[in-house]
């Protein structure tokens, strides 16, 4: 997952400080009850970036899924890093992990787990689309089937907040 949007600039002008800003939290609730609706496995666990805003979507997310786990941080999810060997090491896990990162990183590691987009109907079992957005707007949300290791592995659920109904 993308985090939230964030505002522009903190008080303290540095990056890892930014906010999420009140739209953003309201975008990262909708995106969370949209999980809930759409009745996708639920996280075991939770890694975020370091980042202020990073940090503020994993808390969203963790309450409105009602996650009984703790957020662990990873400088690897850092903007400039190489989020890429964070998944790497998590491919053994056996259980669902949420990852809250920034672009361009957690872009590139959805992209490179993704398996080939083939032409198709909506996933049956979640009603979005089974590959990925065009871009990675603030608050995307891409889950992967695990099928196999190493990846590609098939695009489970590929949500664009933007796609989501206004309440």
């Amino acid at each position: 997952m993308r985090h939230g949007a964030a505002e522009d600039r903190a008080a303290t002008g540095r990056d890892a400080d930014r906010a999420l800003t009140p739209t953003g939290s309201a975008v990262v609730r909708r995106v969370a009850q949209a999980l809930v609706d759409a009745g996708v496995p639920l996280p075991a666990q939770i890694i975020a970036s370091p980042l202020l805003r990073a940090q503020q979507t994993a808390e969203i997310m963790r309450a409105v899924l009602a996650l009984q786990v703790d957020i662990d941080t990873d400088e690897d999810l850092a903007p400039d890093t190489f989020a890429h060997d964070l998944a790497t090491r998590l491919w053994s896990a056996t259980h669902p992990i949420l990852l809250v990162g920034h672009l361009p990183n957690i872009e590139m590691v959805a992209r490179s787990l993704a398996a080939p987009h083939r032409a198709g109907p909506q996933s049956a079992s979640h009603g979005f689309p089974e590959r990925l957005p065009s871009g990675f707007r603030t608050a995307t949300v891409v889950a992967f089937h695990l099928e196999g290791r190493p990846p590609p592995y098939r695009v489970a659920l590929a949500l664009d907040p933007t796609t989501l109904p206004e309440i």
